[in-house]
């Protein structure tokens, strides 16, 4: 609950334009849930609880029983000291005044799972019936069909996302961003619309066109045969690529092949 709040916060930040206080949200974040630490342990059991869709029951008891034994294999003593070293951070290095106002819409879920993780790890036995109910909860929840999660945009968010990303994208690539490029990063960006979904889905289609005509006509006049043998790869990767895939991880492999497109044909479309 708390990893889910510190990331909302950081979003907050960066929204009204703190990126300093967004930067220590990050650094408590990275070094209270690092690898190997309980807190990150039970982190993982979370996500494999409330953001897992399986197809059928026998699969989700599976599941419930896995966690069961990690939740268990937890060092108790070290995992709420971990948690009280974590508030006791977020209270004397961040500037809010209550983490715990900031809404959380999968609230229930977690307040489930850990009230079950909890049973499971009393050393005083815990309620049968209560640990069966809620076991059968997690189980429903396995079986739910999760929604990829979107953000809420706004003019200003879109403007101050834009701006972010720019900024890294132009750190990883240098002078400016093309038209192309721009114009998917406009729609990815915007206040949502009835017609949002497709104009990305079709920015997608066609910088995944352009890549594989470009990629052709490099074939035909390339004699570099360490290169031809990389081709065929690389035409592979972009059949593969999803164009209703709308994700920021998604949209910046199409960036990437955006820049590919222009590198292969040259650098005249930059403005």
């Amino acid at each position: 609950m708390i990893y889910e709040q510190l990331v909302r916060y950081i979003s907050k930040s960066l929204i009204e334009g703190d990126t300093l206080e967004a930067k220590k949200a990050v650094e408590i974040m990275k070094k209270n849930f690092a690898p190997g630490s309980e807190l990150y342990k039970e982190f993982r059991l979370f996500n494999a609880m409330v953001k897992t869709t399986v197809p059928t029951q026998s699969v989700a008891s599976r599941i419930v029983e896995e966690a069961r034994k990690g939740a268990v294999s937890h060092n108790s003593e070290k995992l709420d000291r971990e948690k009280s070293i974590l508030i006791k951070e977020i209270n004397k290095g961040l500037r809010i005044s209550n983490l715990f106002d900031i809404r959380v819409p999968e609230y229930t879920q977690y307040a489930t799972v850990q009230t079950l993780m909890n049973d499971w790890r009393s050393k005083t036995s815990a309620p049968p019936e209560r640990v069966a109910i809620y076991e059968s909860k997690v189980i429903d929840m396995l079986l739910q069909e999760k929604k990829n999660p979107t953000l809420q945009k706004t003019a200003d968010v879109s403007k101050l996302t834009v701006d972010i990303m720019t900024e890294k994208l132009n750190r990883k690539w240098g002078d400016k961003l093309t038209t192309e490029q721009m114009s998917l990063l406009k729609n990815f960006m915007a206040i949502e619309s009835s017609d949002r979904s497709s104009k990305i889905t079709s920015g997608l289609t066609e910088i995944k066109r352009s890549c594989q005509t470009a990629l052709e006509e490099f074939k035909r006049i390339n004699r570099n045969e360490i290169l031809s043998e990389k081709l065929e790869p690389a035409k592979k990767v972009v059949v593969e690529l999803s164009v209703t895939d709308h994700t920021e991880e998604n949209i910046t492999r199409f960036l990437t092949v955006s820049k590919l497109v222009e590198e292969l044909r040259g650098n005249d479309n930059v403005k």
